[in-house]
C-alpha cells in the first residue's frame, strides 16, 4: 500500500542517515588516533644535544668568521639591524684571547655537526674598586631560539661570576630589545642606567643592566 511505501522509505532514510554518522565516527576516530600516536612518537623523540665549549684563545680567523656571520644573523633583521653593527673577526679573536680570567672570553654552543648556533662573550674587568663581569655578547641562532638557550649561555656567566667571585655582572642592551631585556630580568638583573647611544643607522635607547653577586 501507499502507507507501507512511505514507511519503508523513512526507513530507508533513517538507516542511511544512521550509517553516514557510523562513517563519519569511524573516520574521525581513525583521525584522532592518527594525530595521538604522532604526537606521542614527537613527545618521545629526544630533544637534539647542542655541546657547550670554551672556545680557546688562540681563535682561528675561519671559526671567527663563524662567530661573524652569526652575529649578523642574530641582528640581522629590522629594528635590531639598525642599531647593531656586527663584529668583525678580528674583535672576536680579541675577545676570545683576552677575557681577563681563565674561564672569560668566549663560549659556544654547537650541533652534532659543529654548526655554532649560540654564543657568549664574557669579560673580567674593575670599575674602581668592584671587580666586574661584562657579559659583552649574548648571540642566538634564529632557527633555535625558544630553546632556552640563551638562558643556558647565561648560566655559564653565573657560573664564571661566583668562581671569579666578582661583586656583579653587568651587561648593556637596548630597551627596545623586549625579549631580551624580560630574560635578563628574569636572571635577577636589574636596570641601572639609560643611555641615549648612537646605533648603526639612528640613535637608540640603551639599558645598563646588573646583578649583584654579594
Amino acid at each position: 500500500s501507499t502507507q507501507s511505501t512511505w514507511e519503508n522509505l523513512g526507513e530507508r532514510k533513517m538507516v542511511h542517515k544512521l550509517f553516514s554518522l557510523l562513517v563519519v565516527a569511524m573516520v574521525m576516530c581513525s583521525v584522532d588516533s592518527r594525530l595521538s600516536h604522532r604526537h606521542r612518537r614527537r613527545m618521545d623523540e629526544p630533544e637534539p644535544e647542542f655541546e657547550l665549549t670554551h672556545v680557546p684563545k688562540d681563535l682561528s680567523l675561519a671559526t671567527a668568521k663563524q662567530f661573524e656571520k652569526l652575529d649578523q644573523l642574530c641582528f640581522g633583521k629590522e629594528p635590531l639591524s639598525e642599531i647593531y653593527s656586527a663584529y668583525s673577526p678580528k674583535s672576536w679573536q680579541r675577545y676570545a684571547a683576552k677575557g681577563g680570567c681563565p674561564s672569560c672570553g668566549l663560549w659556544q654552543l654547537a650541533t652534532e655537526d659543529a654548526d655554532i648556533i649560540g654564543l657568549i662573550a664574557l669579560r673580567k674587568e674593575a670599575e674602581g674598586s668592584e671587580n666586574l663581569l661584562h657579559i659583552v655578547s649574548l648571540c642566538v641562532h634564529p632557527d633555535y631560539q625558544g630553546k632556552k638557550l640563551a638562558s643556558r649561555l647565561m648560566n655559564v656567566a653565573e657560573d664564571v661570576a661566583k668562581r671569579e667571585e666578582v661583586s656583579a655582572q653587568i651587561l648593556e642592551c637596548a630597551k627596545e630589545n623586549e625579549n631580551a631585556v624580560g630574560m635578563y630580568k628574569k636572571k635577577g638583573f636589574v636596570v641601572t642606567q639609560e643611555k641615549e647611544s648612537e646605533g648603526k643607522t639612528r640613535k637608540f635607547v640603551e639599558l645598563v643592566m646588573k646583578k649583584d653577586m654579594k
